[in-house]
């Protein structure tokens, strides 16, 4: 696992010098000597193992960090911390669980190719590192995004944008998953937006892993027997944005999951998702 980290730093400056070649001002990084910095609080329930209705409390806190090294490419830190909380559920045998915080957190190196009037188009490449868990050792992962985006200057319709992102990793016992998301924004009145987005997370893997792999948490995610592809979950994003002067943004979301786990009961996810932006001149 190391040396493939280690393989995959040393790609990212040869990779950065080929887009800096090629790539057009603006589209998807912060500008030239810019950092952006976001902070986002989720609170949600979702249905325990038993099927209970809101039988977990979760909640998520998630830090992102963006530095322009030039005006097509930035290099972001984000961090990530997580707990939940699950109630009991003495006819179903649940105990109560009140969790404890975990903490992750990514590189990536993010790059616009392609300004071509109102459409861009990106790629980034990213390092994530998961919190230590129950094994007491840490697990990477490489993901490679590509993105497209369309602005609209006029109208109510502002901005859509897609991105497809594979994920691998560094484990063996671990599929790979590819990442779909889909975002638009709606111009409601001059400083306030209305924001739509689709998540929808699809994980990999062939017969011959499930067969080493017989774990049922891990099975539920796939077709059995006769495929190798299934919906992990999908999210759903939607709700408003205020922009306020000194480029600032705040923003609350309604959240919603469903679980595609391939059992005979979905179990769902909902919540309020809260988050602010700012923008900072280096």
């Amino acid at each position: 696992m190391i040396k493939n980290i280690k393989n995959f730093l040393v790609c990212i400056p040869l990779f950065s010098g080929i887009v800096y070649n090629t790539a057009i001002a603006g589209g998807f990084t912060s500008g030239k000597n810019k950092y952006d910095f976001t902070a986002e609080y989720e609170i949600s329930f979702a249905d325990n193992s038993a099927g209970t209705r809101n039988g977990i409390f979760m909640q998520d806190i998630e830090i992102d960090n963006e530095f322009g090294i030039t005006e097509n490419q930035s290099i972001g830190v984000d961090f990530f911390y997580n707990t939940l909380y699950t109630y009991s559920d003495v006819a179903n045998g649940i105990k109560r669980d009140s969790g404890k915080w975990t903490e992750s957190f990514q590189v990536r190196h993010r790059a616009t190719i392609a300004k071509v009037g109102n459409f861009g188009f990106g790629i980034q490449n990213t390092l994530y590192v998961a919190d230590r868990g129950e094994s007491n050792t840490y697990s990477a992962r490489w993901a490679l995004r590509l993105m497209a985006r369309h602005d609209n200057p006029t109208g109510f319709y502002k901005h859509s944008r897609i991105e497809i992102e594979n994920r691998r990793w560094f484990e063996a016992n671990r599929a790979d998953q590819i990442r779909l998301d889909l975002r638009a924004k709606f111009r409601l009145a001059e400083s306030i937006d209305f924001f739509v987005r689709y998540l929808g997370f699809m994980n990999f893997a062939s017969i011959s892993y499930l067969r080493e792999n017989p774990s049922e948490s891990t099975n539920g995610y796939f077709f059995r027997g006769n495929g190798d592809v299934k919906v992990a979950n999908s999210d759903l994003y939607f709700g408003p944005e205020f922009k306020l002067i000194h480029d600032q943004l705040v923003y609350v979301y309604g959240t919603f999951r469903i679980d595609g786990t391939g059992e005979a009961r979905r179990s769902h996810r909902q919540g309020l998702l809260f988050g602010y932006s700012k923008g900072f001149d280096l």
